[in-house]
């Protein structure tokens, strides 16, 4: 079963819990609100700029721009909504390094145990000045109930895509790698942010259905 549905997050995660969908992983890769220090910024500096007057679809609805609080709210709701289709299963969150702790909170919140942060090893960034180039991006993950038996990397180096569909697009090789740690009778990934569908991708190959 491979299945793309186009609507809000939180309303399709709980129509999901209704039809009795049950989840074996979570792909995620939510907004970071991390454009800029201030609303004014995050809504009209750079990060605007980059998402939508640079691009050839401009996205007409983009406001990555919760404070964080509001962020930590609206991570634990989407969250939770992840653990309840769950028996046994893992929570993937990306991350860049200002959210890693209101993620990993949010993740506790939502009832999951944190297991800890992955860093995605980049090896290309744009420098900053006085500063030290950011080539990571994070992970950070939990499970609900019996964690697997199998383990993998702690670590993940993967390029991001060079002609991108989505201003955020992961590659595929990133969420590859983390499917690794699933048992072999994992059966089915839900990602409520697709984008691109890039963890799609990953699901299929590894023979998992994709929601």
């Amino acid at each position: 079963m491979h299945e793309i549905i186009n609507g809000d997050a939180l309303t399709e995660l709980r129509k999901l819990k209704e039809r009795g969908v049950r989840v074996d992983a979570v792909l995620a890769d939510p907004p970071y609100c991390s454009g800029g220090n201030t609303t004014v910024a995050r809504t009209s500096g750079t990060i605007y700029t980059k998402y939508l007057t640079k691009r050839k679809t401009p996205l007409k609805d983009f406001r990555d721009n919760l404070d964080p609080f509001a962020l930590w709210d609206y991570s634990c709701a989407w969250m939770r909504a992840c653990f309840d289709l769950m028996d046994d299963g893992y929570l993937f969150c990306c991350s860049d390094w200002r959210q890693i702790l209101t993620f990993g909170s949010a993740i506790q919140g939502a009832g999951f145990k944190w297991a800890g942060v992955i860093p995605w090893h980049k090896k290309i960034a744009h420098p900053c000045q006085g500063r030290f180039t950011p080539v990571c991006e994070y992970v950070v993950y939990g499970f609900k109930g019996a964690p697997s038996s199998k383990n993998a990397q702690g670590i993940v180096t993967a390029t991001p895509p060079q002609k991108r569909i989505h201003p955020t697009e992961k590659p595929v090789a990133l969420w590859e790698h983390l499917l690794k740690i699933l048992p072999d009778d994992a059966r089915l990934v839900v990602d409520p942010f697709c984008g691109s569908a890039s963890s799609g991708e990953a699901a299929m190959a590894r023979g998992l259905d994709y929601i």
